[in-house]
This record gives C-alpha cells, sequence and structure tokens, in this order.
C-alpha cells in the first residue's frame, strides 16, 4: 500500500509542476506591469511548492517500501551451498517480460568481514575515454590484462587498490569472467559474483556453481585489514557536488520566469540568444567535469547531468536573457499605439483563447500577435481599435513589454 501511495503521488506531482510552471510565467506575462492581482502569481508558485513536495514524498516511499512481490514464476530461487565449510550463497532471479522487464542473472556470494566496498565490471569505451581525459581515476593494478579488462569501480579507492594488489586476487576474478560472471562486488559485508543473462537450460553444467564458489572463497580470505587510509571515501565529497550543480542547473532553468515577467515582444529574438547563450555550454560541462573530477564514478554522476542539461541549459540561457535584457536596460519608454488589424481565436480541447494582431513596427509587412482576454476581444473593431503597447529596447537589443492595453474606439 506504501508503494502505491508513492507511485499514485508522482503523477500529481508532475501535473502541479507543469501548470505551476506555465501558469507562473503566463500570470507574470499577463499581469499590468506594476500592478495586477498578485495573488494569482503567489496561487501558481504554491502549485510549484506542493509539486516538488509531492515529487519529494513520492520518492521517499518509494525507496523505503519494499518492491513489489514477483509472481511465481518470476520468484528469485535461492540456495545454500556448503564448501570447505563456508555457505555460499546462489541467488537465481528469472526474467521478466513487460514494463519492468530485466533479464535473468545467476549470483553467488559468500559473507567477507570488510567494511569497505567495490565494484569490478566490463571496462567500456565510455570509461576509457573519460580515464585518458581525466575525469575518471581508476585503481590500476599494474597488470596490464586485468586492468584492460576490468573496471574497478569504488569509493574506497586506498582499499581497493591494496586488495587487488594479490595477484592470486586478480587470477580468480579473471577466471569469474571467463565463467561469464563478468560483476565481481564486495558491499555490506558480501562477496558477490553475478552472471547476467544466465539461463539455466542452456548454461547449466555440474560443476558451475563448485568452480565458482571456488573462486570466491579464495577473493574472500585474506582481506586486507582495516588501515586508517581505507577510510578516505570519495562518496560524500561527490555527492555533495552533484547535488550543488544539479540544484544550480535548476535555479538557472528557473530564470525562464524572466520571460514571462519582461516579455521579449519578438520571440525570435530571444531564440537567438538563447542559441549565441548555448555556445557557453561547453564551458560549463567542463567546469562541472573539474569539480567532479578525481573518483571511479565521476564520469557516470557528469554524465547524468549532461542528460538533464540538455533541456535545463537551453532554458535557463532564454531566462536568462530576457533577465539580463529587462534589468539592465538604460533605455526610455516607447509608446506605440498600432491598429489592430485581426483579431481570431484558437481553441485546444475544452479551452478557447483570443488573439489580436499589430503590424510589427519593425517591418510593417509582418505582425505581432497578442494574447487578450475575452471580454476585450468583444469590445475589439479591426481596423479601429488600436493597442498602446509600452516598450523598451532591452540591454541586449530585445524591444521587451513593460504593458500594454486596447484602446476601444467609440
Amino acid at each position: 500500500m506504501p508503494r502505491g501511495c508513492g507511485i499514485a503521488l508522482l503523477p500529481f506531482a508532475v501535473v502541479f509542476l507543469v501548470v505551476g510552471i506555465i501558469g507562473t510565467v503566463v500570470a507574470a506575462s499577463e499581469a499590468p506591469r506594476g500592478g495586477g492581482a498578485p495573488f494569482v502569481l503567489v496561487a501558481f508558485i504554491v502549485l510549484d511548492a506542493i509539486g516538488v513536495l509531492c515529487l519529494i514524498v513520492g520518492v521517499a516511499i518509494l525507496r523505503a517500501a519494499p518492491p513489489p512481490q514477483p509472481s511465481a514464476a518470476e520468484a528469485p530461487r535461492q540456495e545454500t551451498h556448503d564448501l570447505d565449510g563456508t555457505p555460499v550463497l546462489s541467488l537465481f532471479t528469472p526474467a521478466t517480460k513487460g514494463k519492468h522487464a530485466r533479464p535473468s542473472a545467476l549470483e553467488l556470494s559468500v559473507a567477507v568481514d570488510s567494511p569497505y566496498e567495490f565494484e569490478l565490471v566490463v571496462e567500456t569505451w565510455f570509461d576509457r575515454r573519460f580515464k585518458t581525459l581525466g575525469l575518471a581515476v581508476e585503481v590500476q593494478t599494474g597488470d596490464e590484462t586485468f586492468d584492460r579488462e576490468c573496471y574497478v569501480r569504488s569509493d574506497t579507492p586506498a582499499f581497493a587498490a591494496a586488495y587487488l594488489a594479490d595477484p592470486i586476487k586478480r587470477i580468480a576474478i579473471l577466471d569469474l569472467r571467463r565463467f561469464q560472471f563478468l560483476s565481481v562486488k564486495l558491499a555490506n559485508g558480501r562477496l558477490s559474483a553475478k552472471w547476467i543473462g544466465h539461463d539455466p537450460e542452456r548454461d547449466g553444467r555440474p560443476d558451475l556453481i563448485p568452480d565458482v564458489a571456488a573462486r570466491l572463497l579464495v577473493l574472500s580470505r585474506d582481506v586486507p585489514a582495516p588501515q586508517p587510509e581505507f577510510d578516505a571515501n570519495t562518496a560524500g565529497a561527490r555527492r555533495l557536488t552533484a547535488t550543488v550543480l544539479w540544484l544550480a542547473l535548476v535555479a538557472f532553468a528557473l530564470t525562464i520566469c524572466a520571460a514571462g515577467m519582461f516579455p521579449p515582444v519578438f520571440t525570435g529574438d530571444l531564440v537567438l540568444r538563447a542559441l549565441i547563450g548555448c555556445l557557453t555550454a561547453p564551458i560549463a560541462a567542463l567546469v562541472a567535469a573539474l569539480l567532479l573530477r578525481g573518483t571511479s564514478r565521476s564520469h557516470y554522476t557528469w554524465a547524468a547531468l549532461m542528460v538533464g542539461g540538455l533541456f535545463l541549459y537551453p532554458v535557463g540561457c532564454a531566462g536568462t536573457a530576457a533577465l539580463l535584457n529587462a534589468q539592465l536596460d538604460g533605455g526610455a519608454d516607447e509608446v506605440r499605439a498600432p491598429v489592430i488589424v485581426e483579431k481570431y481565436t484558437t481553441r485546444h480541447k475544452n479551452t478557447t483563447k483570443y488573439h489580436i494582431r499589430i503590424a510589427s513596427w519593425r517591418n510593417p509587412a509582418e505582425t505581432i500577435s497578442f494574447r487578450i482576454d475575452a471580454t476585450t476581444y468583444q469590445a475589439v473593431v479591426p481596423n479601429r481599435s488600436r493597442l498602446e503597447v509600452v516598450t523598451r529596447p532591452g540591454a541586449l537589443a530585445m524591444d521587451w513589454e513593460r504593458s500594454r492595453r486596447v484602446l476601444i474606439e467609440p
């Protein structure tokens, strides 16, 4: 039941956030400059806060709640094997299909009295590239074959280096790789080896479990004893840095509200300046890399930040351009009152929006469209009514709107 509550909260969070953000921008742009009804803007900001709260609570519930129980056919099968008096746990997880599909997996594990952690996985081109660039820093053993085949993820690198200094352990790990157990992991006092995609009918053989268990026993013995240098953990600093960078990125994107508060008259101007601002993205990415560099998991954290930045950074560039354009503007008000040449409506589902057009003062052959309310729309007479628009030239040469009102001719 708690997990269901968490899942139910997530759609509400998305709806509140989308409606709140859009409403905040629209309310700020539609309100008369220097007046209006501030409670409308406050109401949308409250919706944003409710959305954030629902998102936080929903994620917290999902993380705390136990996962849904699989069906009998999908239930993991667990067995305990005895090897030289040491219990070895085997866990086979069948493949599942559908929305939460996952491949089958066979995992063997033994208990290890160690508070440290590491994970050995296949070294990919992604790992090699970012090691070359210096963003990722991995434990190197000096064994060319081992270092080429295995990538060491660890937030306790001093311990991982001491553990892997034993050539017998490196040989055992490479043996496990030949058995298709490509992931070897030490965490929470257990050492495990996992074969993802294992099929008991196709891959099962009588000596598989004993062979793997024997290598795990080798790996579980003569583990380096705790030392002061082993306690240096890189996870906390990396997570703190990542959190700060994510908050900075989200705050940067939220400047898009300025596009509603100080709306440029010509949308193309804002798009062009946002694109120019995006040219700074490589610099921002480099700064993030420099702040995150130095651990074996830095490049994964950096990559996640870059994926979020694909959307948030251009939005922030547009918002920042609108904000700087208005706040640094030292120009005088310019009052224009062009004739309304057309009025029209647009309809989406059950919502009707009302618009008017005026001739552009930049190019009389072009028009500019504005939204108005339904009452004003009824009173507008094309080619007689006028729209009084007060603008300023903008620090970035973008005309932006301070206020507007429709002048109804008698």
